[in-house]
């Protein structure tokens, strides 16, 4: 058997390679253009050379979008009060403060013995300062009139009865400005086709243009010279002696224009 004598230098590689392998890098291979003369092959460095220290490469943040908090939305404005003074009609007004509210409750078409009236309706106390009367739907200008405003309007006297069909039947007088003239005050447009009269109790009644623009039709402010009684709608309330009862509102805060 023939023995094969492996020279020292070729172990020595075959060892440098194993151990790179094993480690996972080879050894670098030196510059053939750096090799001094007459060398074929630089010496190889005994160590590794020694890896850079990665450094922390610095980036600006990416700004988080701003997302300013969803506003709050304000309540709805309410309409202007319309742009009239006490000055705009002829008058001399004394402050009125609500009338004294009854001293007993009565049920619905029960006589008011003090007015001779009949009740309907859930009364309210109303205070005549701060009360207004809110015009809106299609009309140019909203308003909210207030209730000086009103009484320094034109004022019409009815004499007139309520007829509140197959239960009673209340004549008295009424006095106020047409309704059509206050409804004008607000801009209305050129066909209207009904309008809504709503009241602080809640109560709500539909009268036809018609009836509207009647020159006896009228927003009452007061009964027999005096301030309506609460019973009977203060501040204002709807008096329309061709319309039959129901739909004479009392406690007037809102009309609708459609």
């Amino acid at each position: 058997m023939t023995n094969i004598r492996i020279k020292p230098t070729i172990v020595t590689v075959i060892a440098v390679l194993l151990a790179a392998t094993l480690i996972g890098c080879t050894p670098p291979v030196a510059d053939q253009t750096s090799a001094a003369p007459g060398n074929t092959q630089a010496a190889a460095p005994t160590t590794p050379p020694a890896m850079p220290t990665p450094t922390a490469t610095l980036r600006p943040a990416t700004p988080t979008p701003s997302v300013a908090p969803a506003a709050t939305p304000s309540p709805t404005s309410p309409p202007p009060t319309a742009p009239m003074t006490t000055s705009d009609y002829p008058c001399d007004l004394t402050r009125w403060i609500a009338p004294t509210p009854p001293p007993v409750s009565y049920s619905f078409g029960e006589l008011d013995p003090a007015t001779g009236l009949h009740v309907t309706g859930n009364a309210r106390e109303i205070d005549p300062v701060t009360w207004r009367l809110e015009i809106t739907g299609s009309v140019d200008s909203p308003l909210m009139l207030a209730l000086d405003q009103i009484r320094c309007m034109p004022r019409q006297e009815q004499h007139c009865t309520l007829v509140c069909p197959e239960t009673f039947e209340d004549t008295t007088t009424w006095a106020g400005p047409r309704l059509w003239d206050v409804l004008s005050l607000a801009g209305l447009p050129d066909e209207v086709s009904s309008i809504r009269l709503i009241g602080a109790d809640g109560y709500g009644a539909w009268i036809p243009v018609s009836v509207a623009q009647a020159e006896d039709s009228l927003l009452a402010y007061e009964w027999q010279g005096e301030p309506l009684p609460i019973l009977h709608g203060f501040p204002l309330r709807g008096v329309f002696p061709e319309s039959p009862g129901y739909t004479w509102v009392k406690w007037l805060v809102r009309i609708e224009i459609q």
